[in-house]
């Protein structure tokens, strides 16, 4: 994005960025558990990992892939599920029809050609909250985790992962697109997609709907480099804070092999 055309939101993390960026365990205390650093997966040694990702490279389309109303429909129910944070009926039915909506704009942008930006981790999560109150952080709908508690964090797996303080959310968000740019055309388009979740998800850049704005960017850098986007059969698949990175990557994989199932004519 040049600067004259850039978004504020861009501007914000262009003046946030860091010499050095790259790929971080974003948030890790070390101190306090056991959570794994996020791994390099260049070069992927043979076994279980590389041959599902043989097999979702069998079912890549050579162009970006723009899905048909009937497709989204039938999809939808494992791309809600992956979700475990809406509970009461009235709220989760209002974040159904949020991610439909957010897997509709996905899918526009894809066929309009863009790539991944600040601006569009901005939209969707403006779009997977709109209409559902939370009291989690405060924060807005559509707005960074720039203020609020300095503590957040999430328990499990036996141990505490504590995300980006609110003041170094701009700082990780910057080092994210910094490194997301580096390794687009390098990595394997569906390990690309897979650490920018767990990346997202480990910096928690908003107040709420960290996990359905972080899966619908995931889904969006699937459906950009041909693939059909990833279904989970609960939450407990989609988990990517705790997970080892090869994990959620394999997880991932097999997301995306169920859906291309489900959509097959």
């Amino acid at each position: 994005i040049s600067p004259a055309r850039a978004p504020p939101a861009a501007l914000s993390l262009r003046r946030a960025a860091r010499r050095g960026a790259g790929t971080r365990n974003f948030g890790h205390r070390p101190g306090l558990g056991g959570v794994r650093p996020i791994e390099r997966i260049s070069g992927v040694r043979p076994g279980r990992l590389s041959r599902v990702l043989e097999k979702t490279s069998a079912i890549r389309s050579p162009k970006p892939l723009v899905l048909s109303p009937r497709a989204l429909r039938r999809l939808q129910p494992g791309r809600a599920a992956a979700s475990g944070t809406v509970s009461r009926k009235k709220t989760r039915q209002a974040a159904d029809k949020n991610l439909a909506e957010a897997a509709l704009l996905v899918n526009r942008r894809v066929a309009q050609g863009r790539d991944l930006d600040a601006a569009m981790l901005l939209q969707l999560n403006r779009v997977v909250r709109q209409g559902i109150f939370s009291y989690k952080n405060a924060a807005r709908p559509g707005k960074f985790r720039t203020l609020g508690r300095q503590r957040v964090g999430h328990w499990g797996a036996r141990a505490w992962f504590e995300y980006a303080k609110p003041r170094r959310v701009l700082s990780y968000l910057a080092d994210f697109l910094v490194w997301y740019e580096a390794n687009e055309g390098r990595l394997n388009p569906v390990v690309l997609a897979a650490e920018s979740y767990q990346q997202l998800i480990r910096i928690h850049p908003f107040g709420d709907g960290n996990g359905r704005a972080a899966r619908m960017a995931m889904d969006f850098i699937l459906q950009r480099n041909g693939y059909p986007p990833a279904v989970f059969p609960g939450r407990a698949r989609a988990e990517a804070v705790h997970r080892p990175t090869r994990e959620v990557v394999r997880n991932v994989a097999l997301g995306v092999l169920a859906a291309a199932k489900k959509i097959k004519p």
